[in-house]
């Protein structure tokens, strides 16, 4: 798959937490920032993802809000 444009991260999955039809995965996209995904057990299997894998999260909307 190639991904475009600025809205993607690459990093590292530091853990995968199954769960009953889904699991959660931290990627690890540096400096100090870690993202969590859900993503359903059959795309787990698919991607072949395990802890210490290179992956890509694909951001398709992003909310901002300030404190205050």
């Amino acid at each position: 798959m190639q991904l475009f444009g600025n809205s993607h991260l690459k990093g590292t999955v530091m853990e995968i937490t199954r769960q009953n039809a889904s699991a959660a995965v931290a990627l690890n996209v540096g400096a100090g920032n870690v993202i969590n995904i859900t993503v359903s057990s059959a795309e787990l299997e698919a991607l072949g993802l395990e802890v210490g894998s290179t992956a890509y999260a694909a951001v398709g909307s992003v909310i901002l809000t300030t404190e205050g």
